[in-house]
């Protein structure tokens, strides 16, 4: 991940995207090779599959390093560099605890949708699982934009290069916000033969056509909060990410969800619309911020 980010850094997102490519094929091969014994190898069953996913790490990890390498940064390295610098270590650490902080809330906010949602039954856990990968699909073209944002941003704020900051910051929003307006018109139009690809159970998929129904509404605001949050990284301002996760994730769902779902006697339509409100209100806040501070 270190390597990648080097990469990333100095723009070439390309390197680990062919890594990947060429990892998804190397596991397909040696996965039954190693588990099953094939070329006359011992089969090692599941044991196979592990070392198969250690392999293409390993040989990833050298073909990142002989791409970072050959960086400008790297020509001049000296083995005096390597020793640590608590200074440098303690500027590192301000940039990459509250960014991991954030990404904790991520995985915090999974828990506490998932707890509301338990109270509706099984199914809705259930659908709730399957609606949520077909919308981090339809997401997956904004979410690229965060490593471009994070990195252009972080090289023109270096440089010394405001007016070029808000210029990125603001077409990406644009870009993310109309790419994720078609990919919210895709979701209503087939949510219920997309939930229908993964399950026949007819109360699952009535539940997950329910959730994409208020995704689709929602799938716009993300961009605006991700590619804010990024740029914030971007100018060394990694703090506003984590506060805004604990509102988005924790706080808000909270008493929105409790309030729609049980106060309200909204049932599981509150946690839906709750989650919409929640992000909207937070992708709202996120634009008034950036378009004051780029």
């Amino acid at each position: 991940m270190i390597l990648n980010s080097a990469l990333s850094a100095q723009g070439a997102t390309w390197v680990f995207r062919n890594f990947l490519m060429a990892g998804f094929v190397a596991n397909i091969v040696l996965n039954p090779v190693l588990m099953w014994g094939w070329a006359g190898l011992p089969p090692l069953g599941v044991s196979g599959i592990a070392l198969a996913t250690v392999i293409v790490q390993m040989g990833g990890g050298i073909f990142l390093w002989s791409h970072v390498s050959k960086a400008e940064f790297c020509r001049d390295l000296r083995r005096a560099d390597f020793k640590p610098d608590l200074q440098i270590l303690r500027r590192i650490a301000g940039q990459a605890i509250p960014a991991a902080l954030n990404m904790l809330t991520i995985s915090l906010g999974v828990f506490v949708i998932t707890w509301f949602v338990k109270h509706f039954g099984k199914e809705a856990v259930a659908a709730t699982g399957i609606a949520t990968r077909i919308e981090q699909i339809v997401l997956m073209p904004a979410i690229g934009l965060n490593s471009a944002v994070l990195s252009i941003v972080g090289q023109n704020h270096g440089a010394g290069l405001p007016h070029r900051v808000r210029e990125v910051w603001v077409t990406n929003v644009k870009v993310g916000a109309g790419l994720m307006l078609l990919g919210g018109f895709l979701v209503w139009l087939l949510r219920d033969p997309a939930m229908r690809l993964f399950t026949q159970d007819l109360i699952v998929i009535g539940h997950g056509r329910d959730y994409l129904r208020c995704s689709s509404v929602t799938l716009a605001a993300y961009p605006i909060l991700f590619v804010t949050v990024f740029a914030m990284q971007g100018i060394k301002r990694p703090a506003y990410g984590l506060w805004m996760g604990i509102y988005r994730q924790l706080v808000a769902p909270v008493i929105v969800f409790h309030t729609l779902a049980f106060t309200l006697g909204w049932g599981l339509w509150g946690v839906w619309w709750g989650i919409c409100m929640v992000t909207w209100s937070a992708a709202i806040f996120a634009f008034v911020w950036g378009w004051r501070k780029f």
